[in-house]
């Protein structure tokens, strides 16, 4: 058994469709945040020889849609507890919290054969898909915004997935742009931005 294998036993989808609602917008896409920008990095990286693609925060779903949609054979591997980050717990969106991972299998039913939801914060997470020998394509960092931990998330990601594209979100947020600066200074890296996102330079 290969570690994708292993990794969607651990993390099965139900056989039955969550009795819940879809949560999309008036474009007809999970309700989210996935600027253009974002969606313009997405369609410069996957392509037909996109086979795993990590997505973290996958909230409800939207950045896993594109990427379900712009790599059509690609496997997406979403690695959320589906609680909420710190900014959700009041508010509209607190609203959702309740049922926001049935919500999200809901949201991508019609791809859950190519989608393994990981019910984990982003540490023991991207641990685990690791420890399976999974070597992802693309690792999209989208969890928690402030600067300790956008360091931590983006220091894991580069040490485990050596040969992932790494790329983040948010990057207007002065709390991101910290935390990638300490990455930049302690591994001695270069990070390209596009406005909203972010994206590791190995040239």
């Amino acid at each position: 058994m290969n570690g994708l294998q292993t990794l969607r036993e651990r993390y099965p989808i139900p056989d039955v469709m969550p009795d819940v609602p879809m949560d999309y917008s008036p474009k007809n896409e999970p309700t989210g945040w996935c600027a253009g920008e974002n969606r313009k990095l997405f369609m410069e990286l996957c392509n037909d020889s996109t086979k795993i693609i990590v997505d973290g925060g996958s909230f409800l779903g939207l950045s896993a849609w594109w990427f379900l949609k712009l790599a059509t054979n690609a496997t997406v591997i979403g690695v959320d507890h589906w609680q909420g980050s710190r900014e959700h717990q009041k508010g509209p969106i607190s609203e959702k919290l309740p049922t926001l991972y049935e919500t999200f299998l809901r949201n991508l039913w019609d791809w859950r054969d190519r989608i393994i939801p990981v019910r984990s914060d982003s540490v023991a997470g991207m641990k685990e898909i690791a420890s399976l020998g999974i070597q992802p394509d693309i690792v999209y960092i989208d969890w928690s915004h402030d600067a300790e931990n956008v360091c931590r998330d983006l220091t894991n990601a580069i040490e485990l997935f050596p040969n992932a594209e790494i790329i983040g979100d948010d990057w207007t947020w002065k709390s991101v742009q910290e935390g990638v600066g300490r990455v930049v200074k302690n591994l001695n890296v270069r990070f390209v931005n596009n406005r909203t996102c972010y994206r590791l330079d190995r040239t």
